[in-house]
């Protein structure tokens, strides 16, 4: 079922001048008050409503559309630009001929509430953060002895607010605050419907369609009846239809002493001009839901006159605003408005077919004209995260964008699946926050660019859990990740931070690879079968407290100028030798296998001095270059101790108790000694 909406817009005209100016029921907004339009970070489009001010009243309302019915439904997305508000906000109001209903921003708690006035009553929503954008669906039904709201913040519901009134009618919509108050905020793609059943609308992105420049503009009845005009006032006494559209396809329309636009300069009831607009494509699984006709009207001047405009979609015409006087004039900074909905069954033909006609005055005295006309497009989009998601087999990546990406936030309280959960692909500026992910095959690596963090309090997966991507400026600190088949290395950028709790897994963690700058600080590390080695560049420390598995450790590779510093090392296969470079330092308290511990190489002015090494297999020969020096506390093996390699310079003395001593000089004397002693 489609939804019956009254009125909707994503201010993607680009200006909201005049907004409040022309007749009642198809002005832009019944009234506003400190309301602009802003480029900066809109939710979808180009455009958003900024409301902003220091002590001011800031709100748009609907009035005419909405009153005397006894529901209003509404679905739009709000945020907070750059920083929370530092007291309460009221954020939408809907009013009603007994008591106001008020969603508001509490600043004790950050929180968005819910609360009908004087009821003393809040119902509380989730707590919010500053440039974030957030969808709101909400249902106010006055119709009986219970007024209702009905809210969802992202797609969840929230807990409902009653209260005990005598049955009621709407008065009207407000987007913002109606007393005085310091502060910004934005809204984007609102959709409303009087309609209780219409709950919840969903979200929409409102698209404008505007005159196509690269079409071609069509006379209707006498020639030349219709014409641009320019400079506030210029009326060029032929038509031509690229002047035409280019003059009324200009987003924001020119709205001043060069104001252009077009204009009806002969009279007749059946002369008008029919302007092609541009066209949307519908992507999968979107919808039309309504179409709007928006007109910044002109005028010569303020003396009554009349027009008409109505809408084609290729094969049936609508009447959208009946013939009568628009109360246009020729202002410099307020235009008047002219919208209207469109009733239609909607379909990409029809929306691709769709042209505006304008005109059919039979008063041009002065003559009536238009600085701008297009269509605000309603397309219903997928719904946001909810709580809970459930799968047998596979939920779909999230992807989240600036500003709804970018900006935005996924936040479910559980995923779970059986089959897999592919990783979150986010851009700048989006936090992802599950409190528990799990899923019994697999957990691709979240993919985080610049300025996000991934802070989950639980990731768990009996499989494998892909490894996050961060690039610089990212934090990824979850306070537990647990698998058991395999989590992939995580690969963080330089200025990174990747501080888990406790990293554990039955299989395999992949060694981390760090770049200069960065620092790996889980708080222990454990598996049952492999834990690769840490890859540490210039500049970075990887301190693990304790790092276990029962199968290999891999070989950390460290570069100049960094530290490894484990508290513990144990494993019950194999520790690789730890590879280190020119400056670096290893200092291990205590390195212990129950197979094979791997040689130490080291290079040039590197020292390796752990207190103890044991295993009880084998414990690799050290490799030493000229001027290193291997010093350990004590180096004891049930097998073998392979011969360390040493070049010049270096010192390597080797007295066993029972063994072979063999110093070299000028010839070779062997006495015996409880077994066989070798002097030179």
């Amino acid at each position: 079922m489609v939804a019956t909406v009254v009125w909707q817009s994503g201010f993607e005209v680009g200006t909201a001048a005049g907004a409040a100016t022309g007749n009642s029921g198809v002005r832009f907004v019944d009234a506003a008050a400190t309301a602009a339009i802003s480029s900066s970070n809109p939710r979808s489009g180009t455009y958003s409503l900024s409301l902003t001010g220091t002590t001011a009243i800031r709100n748009v309302q609907l009035t005419t559309l909405v009153s005397g019915n006894t529901a209003v439904v509404a679905s739009g997305f709000f945020m907070f630009p750059s920083s929370l508000p530092g007291a309460d906000v009221d954020v939408i109001i809907v009013t009603t001929l007994a008591m106001d209903l008020f969603l508001f921003f509490d600043s004790a708690d950050n929180r968005i509430k819910a609360s009908w006035e004087t009821s003393g009553v809040d119902t509380s929503g989730p707590v919010l953060a500053a440039d974030t954008w957030y969808h709101i669906d909400l249902s106010v039904d006055v119709s009986t002895g219970t007024s209702t709201l009905l809210w969802a913040i992202n797609g969840v519901a929230q807990t409902n607010a009653t209260y005990s009134q005598s049955a009621s009618t709407v008065s009207n919509l407000t987007l913002g605050r109606l007393d005085a108050s310091t502060g910004t905020y934005r809204f984007d793609d609102w959709v409303a419907s009087v309609t209780a059943g219409d709950y919840p609308l969903g979200p929409h992105k409102i698209v404008l369609l505007k005159p196509d420049t690269g079409g071609t503009a069509a006379e209707i009845g006498t020639a030349n009846a219709t014409a641009r005009f320019t400079a506030n006032g210029t009326l060029d006494s032929t038509f031509n239809s690229a002047n035409i559209l280019t003059a009324t396809s200009e987003v924001p329309p020119t709205i001043g002493a060069s104001a252009d636009g077009v204009h009806q300069r002969t009279s007749g009831t059946t002369n008008a001009v029919e302007l092609p607009l541009t066209t949307y494509t519908l992507a999968g699984g979107e919808t039309i839901t309504a179409v709007r006709a928006v007109v910044v009207g002109w005028s010569a001047s303020a003396t009554a006159n009349n027009i008409e405009l109505r809408g084609y979609d290729g094969s049936s015409e609508t009447t959208l605003f009946a013939r009568a006087d628009p109360n246009f004039d020729n202002s410099t900074t307020t235009p008047a408005w002219l919208c209207a909905m469109w009733s239609n069954t909607w379909s990409q033909a029809k929306l691709d077919a769709a042209v505006l006609r304008y005109g059919y005055s039979n008063d041009v005295s002065p003559v009536p004209g238009a600085h701008f006309l297009g269509l605000e497009v309603a397309i219903k989009q997928s719904p946001p995260a909810p709580s809970a998601v459930a799968a047998i087999a596979s939920v779909p990546a999230v992807t989240v964008t600036t500003g709804g990406g970018g900006d935005a936030s996924v936040s479910p309280s559980a995923v779970a699946a059986t089959g897999s959960i592919p990783a979150p692909t986010l851009s700048t500026g989006s936090t992802v926050s599950p409190s528990a992910v799990a899923a019994v095959a697999s957990v691709p690596a979240p993919a985080v660019a610049l300025s996000v963090q991934i802070t989950p309090a639980a990731v768990a997966t009996t499989a494998s859990m892909g490894a996050p991507t961060v690039t610089t400026g990212s934090t990824v600190a979850p306070s537990a990740t647990a698998a058991t088949a395999n989590i992939p290395t995580p690969t963080p950028s330089t200025g990174s931070t990747i501080t888990p709790t406790a990293v554990a897994g039955t299989a395999a963690i992949g060694s981390p690879a760090i770049s200069a700058g960065s620092t790996a600080s889980p708080g222990s590390a454990a598996a049952t079968a492999a834990v690769p080695a840490a890859t540490v560049t210039t500049g970075n420390a990887a301190t693990p407290s304790a790092v276990a598995g029962v199968a290999g450790v891999d070989v950390p590779t460290i570069s100049a100028s960094s530290t490894v510093t484990p508290t513990a090392v144990a494993a019950t296969a194999a520790i690789a030798a730890p590879a280190v470079s020119a400056g670096a330092t290893i200092t291990l308290t205590t390195v212990a296998g129950v197979a094979a511990i791997g040689a130490v190489t080291v290079t040039s002015d590197v020292t390796v001095g752990p207190a103890t090494v044991a295993a009880v297999t084998a414990i690799g020969g050290p490799v030493v270059s000229a001027g290193s020096t291997v010093t350990p506390g004590a180096v004891a093996a049930v097998a073998s101790i392979p011969a360390p390699t040493v070049t010049a310079r270096d010192r390597i003395v080797h007295r066993p108790d029972t063994g072979t001593v063999a110093r070299p000089s000028t010839g070779t004397v062997v006495r015996p000694f409880t077994g066989t002693v070798i002097r030179p």
